[in-house]
């Protein structure tokens, strides 16, 4: 039987009738795996165990996706296996730190008249006020910088 959507690509390729059957040809296969929380982790794994008995035939394809696929996230195993036997997952010594998350304001116009519109950020954020700060001096260093501040203060000339 020739897959007719296949067909359609120049692809002829009848699908063998012991498709889900070990190939003792293959080789050891490197499975990835990655995820927020170490149950999380362990339950990824148990389930692509899982799968792999119900499709033996899918490790090479199981292992591209995992490792090419996939999100990289904080918990991280990898399995070793040539298809035969438990797998025996590998977990790193050393925890993998997730990067903060970058914040980023933008006033985009959408009611950017508003006259208070980060009045609340300069009050409570520090950080946010000691930039503005920053770039408020750099404007007043300039020859003909404004008279006016970023944070609404005026300066004398």
């Amino acid at each position: 039987m020739v897959l007719s959507s296949a067909k359609s690509f120049g692809v002829e390729k009848t699908p063998s009738k012991n498709a889900d059957v070990l190939d003792p040809k293959i080789g050891p296969h490197l499975l990835l795996f990655s995820a927020k929380h170490p149950k999380a982790l362990k339950r990824t794994i148990d389930d692509h165990q899982s799968y792999h008995h119900l499709n033996q035939s899918r490790l090479s394809d199981m292992s591209y996706s995992l490792g090419s696929k996939r999100e990289v996230l904080n918990q991280r195993a990898f399995v070793i296996t040539d298809g035969a036997g438990d797998w025996s997952p590998v977990f790193p010594s050393r925890p993998f730190p997730r990067e903060p998350p970058k914040t980023v304001f933008v006033f985009g116009g959408q009611g950017a008249q508003w006259a208070e519109m980060g009045k609340e950020l300069i009050t409570n954020v520090p950080e946010f006020r000691a930039t503005l700060q920053a770039m408020d001096d750099v404007l007043h260093k300039l020859p003909d910088g404004p008279t006016w501040s970023i944070i609404g203060e005026r300066r004398t000339p």
